[in-house]
């Protein structure tokens, strides 16, 4: 029974290591970095930028869905213009 449940924990690394490279490839380089200027700047905790972030994927999305649904997935990114 043991040895089922250690395999079931084997994989999961393989499935969290490409929903992180999903992730990074939705944010452009510079938004992330003004969202670290400004939860430093605020007080350095990590719920407000996980907050800027699903404010920013909650407009891309929005954007995406009012401009066209065939839009290329390369170009949906948050961008430093979505998170300002």
């Amino acid at each position: 029974m043991e040895e089922k449940k250690n395999l079931k924990f084997n994989k999961l690394p393989m499935n969290l290591k490409a929903m992180k490279s999903i992730f990074f490839d939705l944010i452009d380089e510079r938004a992330m970095d003004l969202i670290a200027k400004k939860v430093s700047k605020l007080n350095g905790d990590v719920r407000v930028a996980f907050d800027l972030m699903k404010s920013s994927l909650i407009k891309v999305k929005q954007l995406v869905d009012e401009s066209c649904p065939m839009i290329e997935d390369s170009k949906i990114r948050v961008t430093c213009d979505i998170v300002c």
